[in-house]
């Protein structure tokens, strides 16, 4: 598996967008996103992201990972997520 990078909030909301999530409200220093497919994501407003939470935010349950558009196996997700990370 790929190591991830560390980012900012910032920068992971914006990945977050291109796998289709849309930004919904900002609650305090959370950023609240949500995808048509009914999965919901509170990506925090940090200067930086430790690669631990940015996991946690990666890894969805294998259902909610097919309607958003992942592939089915987690490292595989993480690897993709990450690709995006390193575009910016």
């Amino acid at each position: 598996m790929a190591r991830l990078p560390v980012v900012s909030g910032r920068e992971a909301a914006r990945a977050f967008t291109k796998l289709g999530f849309v930004f919904d409200h900002q609650s305090d220093s959370h950023l609240i996103y949500y995808h048509p497919s009914g999965q919901h994501l509170s990506i925090p407003d940090h200067r930086e992201l430790k690669r631990g939470l940015l996991r946690k935010l990666i890894r969805l349950p294998p259902y909610q990972r097919r309607a958003v558009g992942l592939q089915t196996q987690c490292g595989q997700s993480v690897s993709s997520l990450s690709l995006l990370l390193e575009k910016r």
